[in-house]
């Protein structure tokens, strides 16, 4: 488990400068990672293993303090292993949820069709 929480944790450190560049008025609101993951399909068992790792990652992170007083929070949606729902999924992350970053799906075919989401909103 330590060796979990180690990268973990690397990965939450990359969100420093993230935090760092929201205003001091959110400083006591959640860091919102957005996330689309196959919950069911093809991909299943591997988005159930993705869904496992963002709880594990989170409740780390949270024990410790979060990232510079954030807590993490992530928003996670089943994309059924399908790119157009990966797609309609990542355009609700964005513009509804108005997450602070979004982390990829799994298959190569749902990463592929959501790039261009991330590219027209210039999501991180």
């Amino acid at each position: 488990m330590k060796g979990f929480g180690g990268k973990c944790l690397g990965g939450a450190v990359a969100l420093l400068v993230l935090a760092a560049l929201v205003g001091t008025a959110a400083a006591q609101s959640p860091i919102r990672i957005g996330a689309s993951l196959s919950l069911t399909g093809t991909y299943a068992a591997l988005g159930q293993n993705q869904h496992r790792g963002y709880q594990l990652c989170a409740k780390h992170v949270n024990e410790q303090g979060g990232v510079l007083g954030r807590k993490l929070e992530f928003v996670l949606y089943d994309d059924q292993s399908q790119p157009a729902t990966g797609v309609r999924l990542y355009e609700k992350l964005i513009t509804q949820d108005k997450v602070d970053v979004i982390m990829g799906p799994y298959s190569s075919a749902i990463t592929e069709a959501v790039a261009n989401v991330n590219e027209k909103y210039r999501m991180p």
